[in-house]
């Protein structure tokens, strides 16, 4: 219930007052929030990201949701996501160094400027943790990953019969639909 979480009911808010509707849908309202917090916000005053890294922000989150369930962690530390991130992007950027360069600006734009990740505590060793700063945030753009990958059939299907899934498959179903998808 997204009304349950002030981040959420301040962006569905935010919708209908920019936008004069809002979805009964939502896969469509969490996507439409999605883009104001990982565009349209900053794209309003001015704030970008260049290309590719704004082209990379999406993907990045999707990729690293997938795993954060995937993982099925209570959290994820500092220098592990820093290396998801790398890993994710070193096709994108294949320069020494220019991958983790790229990681720590993701990881510094979704906390801070998108709100798409949180700072939770920190590890025994002192490093941050992380976590998507809403569950429902984290189902959503793990459920566009595994629309992304080569998955056979089958292989979606045992992977959505997880209990830690559930959510995420509720989201695979109503984007498979969609006719933008």
């Amino acid at each position: 219930d997204m009304r349950s979480n002030p981040l959420l009911l301040g962006l569905t808010s935010q919708l209908y007052a920019t936008e004069g509707s809002l979805s009964s849908n939502l896969t469509s309202l969490v996507g439409r929030s999605s883009r104001l917090l990982l565009d349209q916000w900053d794209r309003s005053r001015g704030i970008t990201l260049e290309p590719p890294i704004s082209d990379s922000l999406e993907p990045a989150l999707e990729f690293v949701a997938f795993r954060m369930i995937e993982n099925d962690a209570p959290g994820i530390a500092e220098p592990d996501l820093l290396a998801m991130l790398t890993e994710f992007l070193e096709e994108t950027f294949p320069r020494p160094g220019e991958a983790a360069s790229a990681a720590r600006t993701l990881l510094d734009h979704g906390r801070s400027r998108a709100w798409m990740i949180s700072e939770i505590g920190c590890t025994e060793h002192g490093d941050p943790l992380y976590w998507f700063t809403h569950r429902t945030l984290m189902e959503y753009f793990a459920a566009k990953y595994l629309l992304s990958i080569p998955d056979t059939a089958h292989e979606l299907a045992g992977r959505l019969s997880s209990p830690k899934w559930h959510e995420a498959a509720e989201f695979v179903l109503e984007l498979v639909n969609q006719p933008t998808h």
